[in-house]
């Protein structure tokens, strides 16, 4: 890559982890509303919001090279594809909330990590 493609490129990935701190807080509010869900359809809106910000994720990071945090990402993503089951929908939520914020917290380790490195 040329020198003027390279310094766009690390100046559109500094950018892009400038940003991430922001994204992070929309998943873990994704989050908190599938945590309050009361309801089946409230539940999986919610599930469905966090699958498309952690797929957006992990592509977008992908794309910058954050191969760490594409791969947390990525299994955020494949966490949220567990169904929400008839009965006791408050407790596969809770369950997955559960699964769902240690992966979160990875996330933002990786993203320090990614700010530090850029």
């Amino acid at each position: 890559m040329p020198a003027a493609q390279d310094d766009a490129f690390a100046k559109a990935r500094r950018g892009y982890v400038g940003r991430l701190p922001a994204a992070l807080d929309a998943i873990a509010a994704a989050i908190a509303s599938l945590s309050a869900s009361t309801d089946e359809p409230a539940a999986s809106i919610a599930r469905d919001d966090v699958r498309t910000r952690a797929h957006k994720l992990r592509g977008t990071a992908g794309t910058y090279g954050l191969e760490e945090l594409s791969e947390c990402a990525a299994r955020l993503e494949e966490a949220t594809r567990r169904p929400l089951a008839e009965s006791s929908r408050n407790l596969v939520s809770r369950n997955l909330v559960e699964d769902l914020e240690p992966l979160v917290a990875e996330l933002r380790r990786a993203v320090e990590r990614a700010g530090s490195a850029s």
